[in-house]
């Protein structure tokens, strides 16, 4: 067997100017745990249900100075 048996052929992507929302919006939509971040056809890096959860202002402490 080989990865072209069993890979993704549609590939859903986003660029890096992709805001956070839209990116976890994609994911839930599409039901994806991870996307890649393409740029100038080249892959850049990947965002993965936890890089949005980590992004996440419910992650931020709520007042500045709480860390």
């Amino acid at each position: 067997m080989a990865v072209k048996d069993f890979m993704t052929r549609k590939v859903v992507y986003i660029s890096p100017d992709t805001t956070i929302a839209h990116a976890a919006d994609l994911m839930r939509d599409q039901g994806l745990h991870r996307l890649p971040v393409i740029e100038n056809d080249k892959l850049v890096g990947l965002v993965t249900e936890g890089t949005i959860a980590e992004a996440s202002p419910s992650k931020q402490p709520v007042y500045p100075s709480m860390k």
